[in-house]
């Protein structure tokens, strides 16, 4: 069986959560079966060819220097390039799986192209449709994009749901919204407990001079509800730590906080890391701060409860489909001041209050491994591509 992924990062040079999550499912399937073929067309890099093992292949032919309106017009320019780099660089796949509506163009025109029965599968790792409602309802701009590329874009979206052999979403509450097909599924993403609670704790130190430290890790933008965050009135004793880069992030935003991070002595920013040294920084934090106005999963979350670290969150999106209020501390909406009130609730926390949050937190990655997961893409996968034989 040889699969096609296409989504804009390199799963083995991961810039975000889906290029993250990506990587768990290819290698899960790699591990497990090895007749299973997978190439990956990352359109955000322009690295090449790059073979990760016998049964695993990178092609990169892609741009992204930020989030924004150029990012999403240099998506849809980039695609006759890409299109025409896969047709020339990879084997024909049986099965096409679209990571979101940045794959559609191209996965669509390689579909056409290979004809015969290659089949396809659509996840909403993001859905623009969805993030430009949920931002509206906070009075807060999308990308400033044509109106007529953006009603195209929730088209593409739309149709490719409905159209795909097999329409997977992240949470419930997406696949409501967005009209999922009857055969759609909802796979959320997990954690390898075990493999965190591996990692030889080490001791870091986090920057500032205060007792208490606030971490917020993952890209600076919008979406993530970073802006507001940044007005958020740190209590007395408090820093707020920012771990992530300019790549990936909302040009505007990014230029705040390092602005901020100059004139103030309790924000600071580091650079976004992966692998151990993340989990050291998580481990090292107070707490984690997460208050997203979109979130198709929010895989933040539950690496925070993987390492024992509370968790302040919003609940937004997939969040609310593995949070409660027994594991993690509910913003009571996304305003700032909701945001500074729910510090505040932490930090009036007990210590043994802190340690049964914990504890539940430690329960729901129990209850959200990967193993599940990649048995459900592999069974969807063997499904497919049984149903294509031609009779």
């Amino acid at each position: 069986m040889n699969l096609l992924f296409i989504l804009c990062d390199n799963p083995f040079r991961a810039s975000c959560g889906m290029g993250s999550s990506v990587k768990e499912i290819i290698e899960g399937l790699a591990n497990a079966d090895q007749s299973i073929r997978i190439q990956v067309l990352d359109l955000r890099s322009n690295d090449g060819h790059q073979t990760i093992t016998d049964q695993i292949e990178v092609f990169s032919c892609g741009y992204r220097d930020c989030l924004g309106s150029d990012f999403i017009v240099q998506t849809l320019m980039n695609a006759p390039i890409q299109i025409i780099y896969a047709i020339k660089n990879l084997n024909r796949p049986d099965i096409i799986h679209l990571q979101d509506w940045t794959s559609i163009p191209v996965g669509n025109a390689l579909a056409s192209y290979w004809g015969g029965h290659i089949k396809t599968v659509y996840t909403t790792q993001l859905s623009y449709t969805l993030l430009r409602e949920d931002l509206a309802k906070e009075s807060m701009a999308a990308p400033p994009v044509d109106k007529a590329i953006v009603a195209e874009i929730e088209r593409l979206e739309r149709k490719s749901i409905q159209s795909s052999d097999r329409a997977i979403f992240l949470n419930r509450s997406d696949q409501a919204r967005l009209d999922g097909p009857q055969q759609s599924q909802v796979i959320p993403h997990g954690i390898h407990l075990e493999d965190v609670a591996s990692i030889p704790h080490e001791d870091k130190k986090l920057p500032g001079d205060h007792p208490v430290k606030l971490l917020y890790f993952g890209r600076i933008d919008t979406m993530k509800n970073v802006g507001r965050l940044l007005d958020v009135r740190l209590p007395s004793g408090v820093d707020l730590i920012v771990m992530g880069g300019e790549a990936g992030s909302n040009p505007d935003l990014y230029q705040r906080l390092e602005n901020l991070a100059h004139q103030r002595d309790n924000v600071h920013r580091i650079p976004f890391t992966a692998g151990d040294e993340k989990f050291h920084i998580i481990r090292a934090a107070d707490a984690v701060i997460f208050p997203s106005i979109h979130e198709p999963f929010g895989l933040v979350g539950l690496e925070a409860l993987a390492c024992g670290t509370p968790l302040i969150a919003s609940f937004a999106g997939g969040m609310k489909d593995y949070l409660d209020e027994t594991c993690a501390i509910r913003t009571d909406g996304l305003s700032a001041e909701a945001i500074e009130n729910a510090i505040h609730t932490f930090m009036a926390m007990s210590e043994s209050a802190k340690e049964a949050m914990i504890q539940n937190g430690l329960d729901v990655c129990r209850r959200f491994s990967w193993k599940d997961p990649v048995e459900r893409h592999h069974r969807l996968y063997r499904d497919l591509a049984h149903d294509g034989i031609p009779a």
